[in-house]
């Protein structure tokens, strides 16, 4: 053991501790390294020299200023311990810490997992290792290749490709990296949540499986959905009925072919017409497709009007002429009048005259709703079947009463329910909630409210109030937080039948009267009783026929049904 003079001090020699790695290093007896210096082995202070103390079995210099400590030793807690200030302190693999010269790599946690740890001029610094990505600081994981199946050698030696990326084949835990584990004879990424797995990877079940978490981790074409890339253009929903389909950055880009038309996100219909002279005839051009149909009188044979864009014959709808009236459509118009030995309005009602009984020999010389009997043409009460009845009536227990028996025993906007000829669109359930009812040929046709959509049979619910697009149905856009037709239109021919094409929108309206019902007509655009604009006099009726509102005088008045 050595001493020597303190520096600046005038207080005679201290003891040199020198370092050690074991007690053989200490030469002298009652010598043993101690936090690698040979200290002095004490029992009591008086074991040791001036200014030293016996602490722990071991002799320590009493100090108050590291300059009063020997070379490498600090003052700490007043005795000289080997210690460190600062990272100069240490050699340029070490750091100071704690007041101690440590190796930062020795501690297992000085970077992420599967990371390097280096040492240059005292700072530590952490690195994936080959093949690996992330952040070294907190993990690095295994870089995936992609890979061809149907190639050969695509993968490095050890390697397998599955699901279009190279894996690393194991038998053992121990064949993989410390994050890993060998299941299905290859190595696995451990985690638990999507972050801990690398691009093109997602977190299933504590492993790491391809797959994707956003549309820019898949190609260009693709998009994600349901955590797997897919062809944009391969979803179902992507492009309307009969549209191409091009994926571009993520996107599927939908066009109608050549010769086709309408919204390719919906539907693109083949254009077979754009004016109704591309039709043959009695045809029309609705919605690019040529159908049977009129757009006016002429378009129809001279016993028939142009309805609702169908040729039809006036005379088949109810209260066109009175009871017991014969209608005949001359011109495309309806003509009533009363068949002989009848007289009256024939708009009105037709009477059997009465001042003189018909005389006949058979029911042949008789009306078709009365009989021959005793020479005399009497109205027919008792039947055996319904020819025996007046027209608009039915043989029921050998009585006539008003009846049908099937449609084509009522007028067009009428149907055969329950013998009766009744309005279908007063028949509980013709159409859904929030849908309005129009008859035509028997039938109740159905339509959704503006602003309404679904199946008018059955429901039809208002259009959602919207923040975004995407809560509209399909095909609609949201504006002013209101959903609305996405494509507008051109023409009345890109509208459904009762629509009109009004400020780029189909609304529903009409232009002429052909486009409305029997007993409505086109006013301001829409299909309206032409009787509520009270055109008739005093005391008439109005009845609307043929789009027109006809006045006439109810039984037991005369006069003009336009002035009163």
């Amino acid at each position: 053991m050595y001493f020597v003079g303190r520096p600046s001090a005038n207080v005679g020699c201290m003891r040199e501790s020198f370092s050690c790695l074991s007690n053989a290093d200490c030469q002298n007896e009652g010598l043993i390294c101690t936090n690698n210096r040979c200290r002095q082995v004490c029992s009591a202070n008086r074991d040791c020299a001036v200014d030293e103390r016996c602490v722990s079995g071991r002799c320590h210099i009493q100090c108050t200023k590291d300059r009063e400590c020997p070379t490498s030793e600090i003052c700490l807690q007043n005795f000289c311990n080997v210690g460190c200030r600062s990272d100069t302190d240490c050699i340029s693999t070490e750091t100071c810490m704690n007041n101690f010269c440590m190796d930062p790599c020795a501690s297992s946690t000085a970077c992420g997992t599967n990371a390097i740890c280096s040492i240059h001029n005292h700072e530590k610094t952490c690195s994936c290792k080959e093949d690996t990505i992330g952040n070294p600081y907190v993990e690095c994981v295994r870089q995936f290749v992609n890979c061809d199946q149907t190639a050969t050698s695509v993968c490095g030696r050890g390697q397998i490709c599955e699901s279009s990326y190279c894996f690393a084949q194991c038998n053992h835990d121990q064949d993989c990296y410390n994050n890993e584990r060998c299941l299905n004879g290859i190595c696995s990424t451990i985690c638990s949540n999507h972050d801990a797995c690398p691009r093109g990877f997602v977190c299933e079940f504590g492993q790491c499986t391809p797959g994707c978490r956003q549309d820019s981790e898949c190609p260009t074409t693709d998009i994600c959905i349901n955590r797997k890339c897919i062809n944009a253009c391969h979803n179902p929903t992507s492009c309307g009925l009969g549209a191409h389909c091009i994926a571009v950055n993520h996107l599927a880009q939908c066009s109608c072919p050549p010769q086709h038309t309408g919204n390719p996100k919906i539907e693109c219909k083949h254009i077979e017409c754009i004016i109704d002279v591309d039709c043959n005839s009695r045809e029309i051009c609705q919605n690019y497709k040529c159908q049977s149909g009129c757009r006016s009188d002429s378009g129809c044979p001279s016993t028939e009007s142009c309805i609702s864009l169908h040729c039809v014959d006036p005379c088949l709808f109810a209260e066109v002429c009175g009871e017991n009236a014969i209608c005949q459509t001359i011109d495309h118009q309806p003509y009533c009048s009363c068949p002989a030995n009848y007289d009256g309005n024939p708009t009105v009602r037709c009477m059997l005259k009465q001042q003189e009984e018909l005389i006949c020999r058979s029911s042949k010389d008789c009306p078709t709703d009365s009989s021959c009997i005793h020479q005399r043409c009497i109205l027919n009460s008792e039947c055996n079947k319904d020819k025996d009845c007046s027209i608009g009536h039915i043989c029921i227990q050998g009585k006539c009463f008003a009846g049908c028996r099937r449609d084509d025993d009522c007028p067009l906007d009428m149907a055969c329910q329950s013998q009766q000829c009744q309005n279908p669109c007063n028949i509980r359930g013709a159409c859904g909630n929030n849908a309005i009812c129009q008859p035509f040929n028997h039938v109740a046709k159905c339509s959704c409210f503006v602003d309404h959509i679904g199946n008018p049979e059955t429901e039809c619910l208002p259009l959602p109030l919207c923040r975004k697009n995407d809560e509209c149905p399909i095909g609609y856009l949201c504006q002013a937080n209101k959903c609305v037709q996405s494509v507008g239109c051109v023409s009345d021919n890109e509208c459904r039948m009762t629509e009109i094409c009004a400020n780029n929108r189909c609304t529903e309206g009409c232009r002429a009267n052909s486009d409305c019902s029997f007993k409505m007509a086109c006013i301001n655009y829409l299909c309206q009783n032409p009787c509520s604009m009270k055109t008739c006099g005093p005391n008439a009726i109005c009845v609307s026929i043929n789009h027109e509102a006809v006045c006439r005088c109810p039984e037991g008045f005369v006069g003009d049904g336009f002035q009163g």
